[in-house]
């Protein structure tokens, strides 16, 4: 489990008014939590950090059978795609067409790449409409090394058109924000750029503390050592 130093910082990460997607918002979040473990714990995370999370998120749980894995949570946008909830069920429940087979299929990349995987792709759904959509996976484990649970959000939109789930792509509905990168290596890119920046400030707040810690000690032994004054009558 993190320490609350690091959970309040990447609180404050995800809670940043830079950056207006979720996808990036959760990612600079989980990796911050993240620390210097392979993995965050699930324990440590806190889904009300990232605002707009919520609607668009899964949770699966790969503990038993990482081939078919068990939903446990389900947001309300993604139950109304799927026509009910299938929370506590394995993933291998969710009909075909629904927007959640694209993270059933795209699942195992989380285990070949023992790291978070963005997607942008497209699917055919169950009403035989053309739709895009765009994935984020985060890989947790309670014990720091192993993949236990998988953290994620997606959206979709049919294909020329505007988003029928925007929230992920909020930057599109905002005229004062410039559009994203439009492919997965722009991303990944843009995502190691932030980690990069996240990282420094991580390790600037770290440094700024210790510094503050070395001074109060330092006071408190030169207080010890000093010799104390005897009031004269």
């Amino acid at each position: 489990m993190a320490d609350l130093l690091t959970r309040l910082e990447a609180e404050a990460i995800a809670q940043t008014r830079a950056e207006k997607r979720v996808i990036m918002r959760l990612l600079a979040y989980c990796d911050a939590l993240r620390g210097e473990r392979p993995y965050p714990s699930l324990e440590d995370f806190n889904p009300d950090a990232v605002t707009g999370f919520h609607p668009f998120a899964f949770v699966l749980d790969a503990g038993e059978d990482r081939k078919d894995p068990v939903i446990r949570f389900l947001g309300e946008k993604l139950i109304e795609d799927c026509g009910r909830d299938y929370v506590n069920q394995p993933i291998s429940a969710v009909p075909r067409g629904c927007l959640l087979m694209c993270v059933a299929d795209m699942f195992d990349r989380v285990f070949e790449s023992e790291g978070p995987v963005i997607v942008e792709s497209n699917f055919v759904d169950c009403e035989g409409r053309d739709r895009m959509f765009r994935a984020l996976f985060m890989p947790f484990g309670d014990d720091g090394a192993t993949i236990e649970s998988v953290v994620g959000v997606i959206n979709s939109k049919l294909k020329s058109s505007k988003p029928n789930l925007s929230v992920v792509d909020a930057e599109e509905s905002n005229g004062n924000v410039k559009k994203g990168p439009a492919n997965l290596a722009d991303h990944l890119a843009q995502c190691q750029a932030l980690a990069a920046q996240f990282q420094q400030a991580h390790e600037r707040s770290r440094r700024a503390l210790y510094a503050a810690l070395e001074r109060a000690y330092a006071f408190f032994f030169k207080q010890r050592t000093m010799p104390r004054l005897t009031p004269s009558c």
